[in-house]
């Protein structure tokens, strides 16, 4: 299953374990909330907007091609 399969949600949390960070320290590192990135993980939220998706990826630590697949 490539990336374009799988619902944003849940790259958005296989992108979350594998830089070993709980919901709490993404949070902390991206300054979006922790209920924010859990409502997004799980789907309730499907649209974040552009400079959200810019914080998470920096929490995350993410290189060009990180934020390319998660943007």
């Amino acid at each position: 299953m490539t990336d374009d399969d799988v619902p944003f949600g849940a790259l958005l949390r296989r992108l979350r374990i594998a830089a070993d960070l709980t919901l709490e320290q993404l949070a902390e590192a991206s300054g979006v909330s922790d209920r924010g990135i859990s409502d997004m993980e799980r789907g309730v939220s499907r649209s974040p907007r552009a400079r959200t998706l810019e914080a998470i990826a920096d929490g995350l630590g993410l290189d060009r091609a990180g934020r390319e697949r998660l943007l």
